[in-house]
């Protein structure tokens, strides 16, 4: 358990440094909470790919989408991200906190 909570936080650490790292993402993104299982994360690698993003740009620019709201800035219902809006949420939600305190 112990060597689990140290590889997740130099998981977080290493994604603040560089988000292109989809090995430290798919660590962190994995959390069980987060509803997120191997074939989610491939819907979101080949979603990613389609875009041609890096994965956290994708669900980055996901999330953005669906908190801005309105028909205009809503990703296409049939979009394979969308079954994860809780999950992916709260991904970026700890990413941007995680942020905000290193700037501080």
């Amino acid at each position: 358990l112990k060597l689990y909570a140290e590889q997740l936080i130099l998981s977080y650490l290493e994604l603040l440094v560089n988000s292109r790292n989809e090995l430290s993402l798919a660590t962190v993104i994995n959390v069980p909470d987060r509803d997120i299982d191997h074939q989610s994360f491939t819907h979101i690698k080949h979603e990613a790919a389609k875009r041609n993003l890096s994965i956290y740009q994708t669900i980055l620019s996901f999330i953005t989408r669906i908190r801005l709201g309105g028909k205009s800035y809503a990703p296409p219902s049939d979009n394979p991200l969308t079954n994860h809006i809780k999950g992916l949420s709260e991904f970026v939600d700890v990413l941007n906190k995680l942020h905000s305190i290193l700037e501080e």
